[in-house]
């Protein structure tokens, strides 16, 4: 019976890293993201380009939904959209203080 003992120590050992590695997978597998989610990354990352880390957060917290699915289709907003006049409304709100 003693020559059993360290192949069940190796299986259970085996089982809980096995285990352990399939909880750490399902955590990492989440929901794909969704369109919004890419849309504000996707602006996030345009604004970081142009804006300091405080200003460009103060943007985009402060953007509606619209104005952030356009931004992130363009780069030449229409001057007489209501994207470009929140967009320019919340620049100077937030690059003003």
């Amino acid at each position: 019976m003693a020559g059993l003992r360290p192949r069940t120590n190796k299986r259970s050992r085996l089982i809980v890293s096995l285990s352990a590695l399939v909880l750490v997978l399902a955590g990492c597998a989440g929901d794909p993201p969704t369109e919004a989610e890419i849309q504000r990354e996707q602006v996030e990352t345009r604004l970081n380009d142009t804006f300091s880390q405080k200003h460009a957060d103060c943007i985009l917290n402060a953007l509606d939904q619209p104005t952030m699915a356009a931004l992130s289709t363009t780069d030449s907003l229409k001057t007489n959209s209501k994207a470009f006049e929140q967009y320019s409304n919340v620049v100077v709100l937030c690059t003003s203080s």
